[in-house]
C-alpha cells in the first residue's frame, strides 16, 4: 500500500473524493433543474429526491470500484462505503418518510471525524467539536424552518451515524 501511496498524492485523492461526493451531485442537481426534471435543489417531491440520491449513489459506487481496483485502502474507502450505505438507506427510507438528508449527511460526517480522531494529527479534536457544533446548528435550523420534524432529523442523524461508525469499525478504525 505504501508504494502505491508514494505514487499518488493523498491530496489528489481527497480532491477526487470531493468531486465525486459534492461537485458531481451538485452538477447533477443543476442539470436536472435545467431540464425541468426537478423544480430546484430543494427537491420538494419524493421523486425528485430519489433521482438525486440515485445519481449520488452511482458516483460513490464508481469511486469505490476505482479505489478497490487501484488497491488504495485508506480511510477514504470506509468513508466512501459508509457514504454509499447512507445514500442507500436514505433512498430506502424515503418510501416511508421524508427523512432529513441534511441530518444524514452531518451524522455520517460526525461519525467519520470521531473515528479518525485517534489516527489524526494533534489538534484534530477541534475539528470533531466543530463537526458536532455545526451539526447542531444546521439541524436546529432545519427544525426552525419547519423543513422536517424532530423524528425525521433524529432518525436521519442516528441512522447515518450508526452506518458510518459500523463501516469504520468493520475496517478496524475502532475508537
Amino acid at each position: 500500500m505504501h508504494s502505491k501511496m508514494a505514487m499518488v498524492s493523498v491530496w489528489r485523492l481527497y480532491f477526487i473524493v470531493a468531486i465525486s461526493s459534492i461537485i458531481l451531485p451538485l452538477i447533477s442537481g443543476m442539470l436536472l433543474t435545467g431540464i425541468r426534471k426537478i423544480n430546484g435543489l430543494q427537491m420538494a417531491t419524493s421523486h425528485q429526491r430519489k433521482m438525486l440520491l440515485v445519481a449520488s449513489l452511482v458516483y460513490q459506487t464508481m469511486l469505490i470500484y476505482l479505489f478497490n481496483k487501484a488497491g488504495l485502502e485508506l480511510f477514504i474507502l470506509p468513508f466512501l462505503i459508509g457514504y454509499a450505505l447512507i445514500l442507500l438507506a436514505a433512498y430506502s427510507i424515503h418510501y416511508y418518510t421524508q427523512i432529513s438528508l441534511h441530518a444524514m449527511g452531518w451524522g455520517g460526517f460526525t461519525a467519520m471525524t470521531i473515528f479518525l480522531l485517534p489516527h489524526a494529527i494533534n489538534g484534530f479534536y477541534w475539528f470533531v467539536l466543530a463537526a458536532i457544533l455545526v451539526s447542531g446548528l444546521v439541524l436546529s435550523a432545519r427544525l426552525f424552518l419547519g423543513a422536517h420534524s424532530r423524528t425525521q432529523i433524529y432518525l436521519g442523524y442516528s441512522i447515518a451515524f450508526i452506518l458510518m461508525a459500523s463501516t469504520f469499525i468493520f475496517y478496524g478504525y475502532g475508537i
